[in-house]
């Protein structure tokens, strides 16, 4: 589960075709936070793909990721 005092997911009403995502840390849903980059990385996208699957998305659609 992601964690952050922020909005997790946006959708954009009327019929529009974009969602956004607000950024991801590398903690799983337990809390737990792996020493490695690549581990953190894994874990993002997974919650990337959890939070896409809570809409009934996949990831077909993604246009693009940004890291920043």
């Amino acid at each position: 589960m992601p964690i952050g005092d922020y909005s997790y997911l946006t959708i954009v009403p009327k019929g529009a075709e974009l969602i956004t995502l607000s950024g991801q840390e590398g903690v799983d849903r337990e809390g737990y936070t792996p020493d490695s980059v690549e581990e953190q990385f894994q874990i993002s996208l997974e919650n990337i793909v959890w939070l896409l699957k809570s809409e009934n998305l996949d990831t077909s659609g993604l246009s693009k990721l940004i890291f920043g």
